[in-house]
């Protein structure tokens, strides 16, 4: 609602129209009224974001980190192997969410930067194998990763919320996810985790104990 506060001889009046709490909120105009020579209308900024942006991509950060330590004392040949029924290894893991990050990025309006048959290699549903040649090394797979997750960030907080609220564009999957803003916040927190916490699995059942902290 409109509000008005004293600053001397000056009045700010500030209108907020339609200030939702989810990704299609508005901000409207700041007025500055004061003496006759001194006017000043502040329009808002073109492009707004949620401040519950800046808690999805700090954990999208802390998801990267987690990902790093998961995998950082094992070879190439670890990377692939499946001990105790996980079949789920951490080549595969990290190379989907490598595929999953490079969707993200496609809702956002950015262009697809995967390697050639990684989505084939890394896609849902496909059985990992455990021959450590046929997938990339283990900095491959994290270089890659970090580029997805360094992009999507910047585009992230660079596109207008209204984008956010925008109907998902897969039928498929919105029913799960109504919204693209749903899709990416899903794609940033809960799906990378789930598969990080897939690789802690994998840890336990070949004998290696929990990632340790730097």
């Amino acid at each position: 609602r409109d509000a008005e506060v004293c600053f001397g001889p000056s009045v700010v009046s500030v209108a907020l129209e339609s200030l939702a709490p989810d990704f299609g909120g508005q901000v409207g105009r700041a007025y500055l009224s004061g003496p006759p020579e001194v006017s000043l209308i502040a329009e808002p900024p073109l492009t707004w974001r949620p401040p519950m942006l800046d808690h999805v991509t700090y954990l999208y950060g802390f998801n990267l980190e987690f990902a790093e330590r998961l995998v950082k004392d094992l070879s190439d040949e670890q990377m692939a192997a499946q001990s105790g029924g996980v079949i789920n290894h951490p080549a595969w893991s990290l190379g989907h969410l490598v595929v999953a990050a490079d969707h993200l990025g496609q809702l956002l309006g950015l262009e697809s930067t995967l390697a050639e048959g990684w989505g084939e290699t890394f896609k849902t549903g496909e059985e990992p194998s455990d021959d450590a040649s046929y997938y990339p090394s283990k900095e491959e797979i994290l270089g890659a990763l970090r580029q997805q997750h360094a992009r999507n960030v910047e585009v992230a907080k660079s596109t207008d919320a209204s984008r956010f609220a925008e109907p998902h564009p897969n039928e498929a999957t919105r029913d799960h996810f109504p919204t693209v803003g749903d899709m990416v916040v899903f794609l940033m927190t809960s799906h990378e985790m789930d598969h990080l916490g897939q690789i802690a699995a994998w840890r336990r059942a070949m004998g290696l104990g929990p990632a340790e902290r730097d």
